[in-house]
């Protein structure tokens, strides 16, 4: 059987990556620093075959496979987390095998896709923080009606995400960088944008030899930094229009860049009839044929920065619950990112929103109960 390796994975990952993969007659190789890992994707990572490595060192991860595959076939090397596409693609390229669209390695930059489709994303300024351009940003922010965004132009899942409003806020730039970030996602690399009020909607799809099919669109709901609500499918609950003018960006950026071969869940500030591309999103490969139903999903975390000791309430849940924290360790308060996921719950709405109201977290400050976008009219559009 040939060997799929697959870099990394995201919380919810291994176990239905190897059910695809065993569909098309192959056998998954992750390739992960096991420390990377936690939770639910951590136990269904060790449940088969993992070779623990640096899986930034692409030069590393290329000598390992040679190693491994010896007489074997070898089928490709894919990842699904933005963090790890540009070393994939590299890997890809010194192996020559299937795996990332190469495309990738160039719009995987928030600033690259920014400048291949300017029309359809808000004005921004791409930089190096330690030669920050003053005067321009000083501008910047003085015409910017609700301020700006500040975000490292390689990183994901809100790590490096700042809103700002004054220029003791912008400037010097230098304070800008998250110093938490991997050197490898290049955290002095900035994209500063204007901020746009409005609703986050993301657009699900597939291209294939080039050409976008949309599955649909998703309504996005935020506790501060962290991703909490997701509402699918949501394009009867969007003005047609913006609908229109995001599948219009989806597509000249496809175009444009020469993506081939992937799927797609670009993230879009809705204001009307206007629609707004905030970030791409153009993981790995992916083929869909099974039917979509309607769908709620809920990310939770801990109302303040604590140990994680316990989950209480799921003994039987009725909606798929995944845990995304190891027991015991200290996870940052819902808000910060959405590394503040202790756990995720996906089904109908009727049985996560009772999952949910079940559900208790113990921490070293007591039994809480779970914090999440959670307010009552949560499934209303949000400005």
């Amino acid at each position: 059987m040939a060997i799929l390796y697959i870099i990394e994975s995201s919380v919810i990952g291994p176990a239905y990556l190897r059910q695809a993969a065993r569909e098309f007659g192959l056998e998954v190789t992750f390739l992960s620093k096991v420390s990377n890992q936690e939770g639910d994707a951590l136990r269904q990572m060790l449940a088969g075959r993992v070779l623990q490595c640096n899986t930034e060192d692409g030069d590393a991860m290329a000598a390992l496979i040679r190693e491994d595959t010896d007489q074997r076939d070898l089928a490709g090397v894919v990842t699904f987390l933005d963090s790890r596409l540009d070393v994939c693609a590299a890997l890809c390229r010194a192996l020559t095998v299937n795996g990332v669209d190469q495309a990738i390695g160039v719009i995987k930059s928030k600033a690259v896709v920014n400048s291949l489709i300017p029309e359809y994303v808000p004005r921004s300024l791409h930089f190096d923080a330690r030669e920050a351009p003053a005067a321009d940003l000083r501008k910047m922010l003085r015409e910017a009606r609700h301020g700006l965004i500040v975000k490292p132009a390689f990183a994901a899942g809100a790590k490096g995400y700042r809103e700002v409003a004054t220029e003791a806020q912008l400037l010097p730039a230098e304070q800008l960088v998250d110093k938490q970030l991997s050197p490898a996602l290049k955290p002095h690399d900035l994209v500063v944008q204007e901020k746009i009020v409005g609703e986050l909607v993301s657009l699900e799809g597939f291209v294939t030899k080039g050409i976008p099919c949309f599955l649909g669109a998703t309504g996005r709901r935020k506790r501060g930094n962290s991703e909490s609500v997701f509402i699918f499918p949501y394009d009867d609950r969007v003005d047609p229009c913006a609908l229109t003018k995001a599948k219009e960006a989806v597509l000249a950026l496809v175009e444009r860049s020469g993506y081939e071969n992937g799927f797609f869940h670009s993230e879009f500030i809705l204001d009307g009839a206007e629609a707004w591309l905030i970030d791409g999103h153009v993981p790995a490969t992916i083929d869909w044929n099974r039917p979509l139903t309607p769908s709620l999903g809920i990310a939770y975390g801990l109302p303040q920065r604590g140990y994680l000791l316990g989950v209480e309430g799921l003994e039987n849940p009725a909606s798929r619950h995944t845990m995304a924290q190891n027991l015991g360790c200290e996870v940052e308060a819902m808000g910060e990112s959405n590394w503040a996921w202790v756990g995720l719950l996906a089904g109908t709405q009727a049985d996560v929103l009772a999952d949910v109201a079940r559900l208790r977290l113990r921490t070293n400050f007591g039994l809480v109960a779970p914090a999440w976008y959670g307010v009552d009219d949560f499934l209303e559009k949000t400005q």
